[in-house]
């Protein structure tokens, strides 16, 4: 894996790019990036419909581009803060779903560390440990 930081917007990232981010598991997004992911793809139903819980990875593919987008459950309500056990868990998953799905370049904020204010230096080590064989995969993190 490569892992690139970057300063920039993460919805300026080309389409090519795989989209991560975290949300509770009541889905509300009515929040920081979360809330601007819902108004960028929408399919909320879609994504509530799939039933996923804390530790587990909802998808959806924008119908217009087919960009693929994940929403890391991280924590059960929108005002709970998440658990470093969860994110990890999130973050095999989401290993998992690009393998599967042959995904070779992935754009996230600075999962968990915004609003729900866990350590960037923990959950850096993680994305490190969990994708250190996924050769072929890109991740880019975007800060403003």
């Amino acid at each position: 894996m490569r892992l690139l930081e970057v300063k920039g917007d993460l919805f300026a990232a080309s389409t090519n790019n795989s989209l991560a981010h975290c949300v509770s598991e009541d889905l509300k997004m009515s929040k920081g990036i979360a809330d601007t992911f819902r108004k960028n793809f929408g399919q909320v139903n879609n994504l509530v419909s799939q039933n996923k819980k804390v530790g587990e990875v909802a998808h959806i593919c924008d119908p217009i581009n087919g960009q693929h987008v994940f929403y890391m459950i991280t924590k059960s309500r929108y005002f709970e803060k998440p658990s470093y056990e969860a994110l990890f868990m999130c973050l095999v998953e989401l290993r998992d779903l690009c393998k599967k799905l042959g995904i070779t370049h992935l754009a996230m904020p600075r999962i968990g560390c915004g609003l729900d204010k866990l350590s960037w230096d923990i959950v850096q080590l993680y994305l490190k440990c969990v994708f250190q064989n996924c050769q072929d995969l890109n991740v880019t993190i975007y800060t403003l």
